[in-house]
C-alpha cells in the first residue's frame, strides 16, 4: 500500500512537469506568433496610412458605431489596411492593443498602437528582463 502511494505520487508529479512543460511550448509559441504579427503591423504602419487615414477607417469599421471597435471589426479593419494576418495572429495583436477591459479598442487606444508602439516585446526582452 505504501509502495502504491509513493507510486502515486511520483506519477502525479510526472504529470505535473509535462502540463507545465506543455503550457510553456504553447506560451513560446503565442509570443513568436505575436511577434511576427507585430512585425507585419510595423511594415504596414510605415506605408501610406497618415493618422488622418486611419481616424477615418476606424470609423468606418465601426459598424455599430458604438467608439470601439470588437474583435471583428478589428480584424476587418487590419485586413482593409492590407494586412497579410492569420485569425490567431489579429487576436493576439487585438489582445495587446485593448488594455482597458472596456468593450473593445477606442480609437485613441488604436491610433496609440497603430502610430507610436514597436509591437510586442522583443524574446531577449522577455527573458532578460
Amino acid at each position: 500500500v505504501i509502495r502504491s502511494a509513493s507510486f502515486e505520487l511520483l506519477m502525479q508529479d510526472i504529470r505535473s512537469k509535462i502540463i507545465g512543460l506543455v503550457m510553456l511550448a504553447v506560451g513560446i509559441a503565442y509570443i513568436v506568433f505575436g511577434h511576427h504579427a507585430a512585425a507585419k503591423m510595423k511594415d504596414i504602419r510605415n506605408k501610406n496610412f497618415p493618422p488622418r487615414v486611419i481616424r477615418r477607417k476606424f470609423h468606418q469599421f465601426d459598424i455599430n458605431e458604438n467608439g470601439y471597435l470588437s474583435f471583428k471589426e478589428f480584424y476587418a479593419l487590419l485586413r482593409d489596411l492590407d494586412m497579410d494576418i492569420s485569425l490567431r495572429e489579429a487576436e493576439l495583436l487585438f489582445i495587446s492593443v485593448e488594455k482597458s477591459g472596456d468593450i473593445g479598442i477606442s480609437l485613441e487606444e488604436f491610433q496609440y498602437f497603430w502610430e507610436k508602439t514597436d509591437g510586442l516585446p522583443s524574446l531577449d526582452e522577455l527573458f532578460n528582463p
